[in-house]
């Protein structure tokens, strides 16, 4: 009897060893870009991944991507508030309204993704493959902004303005793309992933004044960020097998 449940222990136990064997965990990291639709400029960054194979035709994957501060000049005339009216500031000697310049906005994306993969012709692991599916998308920017020194004791910025501001989406997008294996070495791959934007909020105006998230002009948005494109080359090792 004990022999009899010892054999099928040893049965089940290889058993989940060889369906365990069937997937592999491997880490990827390269360079991207990303730009929305509408807006004139394009952030460029890196991105750093992990990926379980379900089996050789489809896998689960996670990214986190990075793009640092895109700096751009801006002349935007701002009103300032006066602190003891809470109006608007006026010059005592001319009459003539306070106004300060943003000068410039810097912007940065950080964005997390997962989803799933199928992979055509040679598979997951080795050779030429295609490999294409969908995805869950987390977005979040901040964009600074430099402004004329005025008296910040006397004086603040109009609502909605501040030296900073961010912007935070969720949505869905698609993924497509091109990978080559080579066994004991590695994979080099390319694709390209357009998001949707479900939902999103901004803390306050500051992200409208950036030509990388809107298309802006003359301080109004006239084109939104939907949807956005990230291109992005990288290589991925396969780790263990499990």
């Amino acid at each position: 009897m004990e022999n009899m449940i010892g054999k099928k222990s040893l049965t089940i136990l290889a058993i989940s060893l060889s369906l365990g064997a069937s997937a592999q965990f491997g880490l990827s990291a390269g360079p991207a870009l990303t730009k929305s639709f509408g807006a004139p400029k394009m952030l460029a960054g890196f991105h750093i991944g992990g990926e379980v194979s379900q089996d050789d035709a489809s896998s689960y994957f996670a990214r986190f991507s990075y793009f640092p501060g895109g700096l751009e000049s801006t002349d935007y005339q701002v009103a300032l508030i006066d602190n003891a009216t809470n109006n608007f500031a006026f010059d005592p000697l001319t009459g003539f309204q306070l106004l300060t310049r943003m000068n410039s906005t810097k912007t940065n994306y950080t964005k997390l993704e997962g989803g799933i993969r199928y992979y055509l012709i040679d598979g997951y692991e080795t050779g030429f493959s295609v490999y294409g599916g969908s995805k869950i998308v987390i977005g979040f920017n901040k964009v600074k902004a430099d402004y004329t020194p005025y008296n910040e004791a006397k004086y603040r910025l109009t609502d909605g303005l501040a030296k900073s501001g961010t912007a935070f989406s969720l949505g869905f997008g698609l993924q497509g793309g091109l990978k080559y294996g080579i066994v004991g070495l590695g994979t080099v791959f390319f694709d390209l992933g357009v998001d949707f934007l479900l939902t999103g909020s901004n803390s306050n105006d500051v992200p409208y004044y950036s030509n990388y998230l809107y298309r802006v002009q003359d301080g109004t948005v006239v084109a939104y960020r939907q949807p956005t494109f990230t291109f992005s080359l990288g290589f991925r090792k396969d780790l263990f097998v499990r």
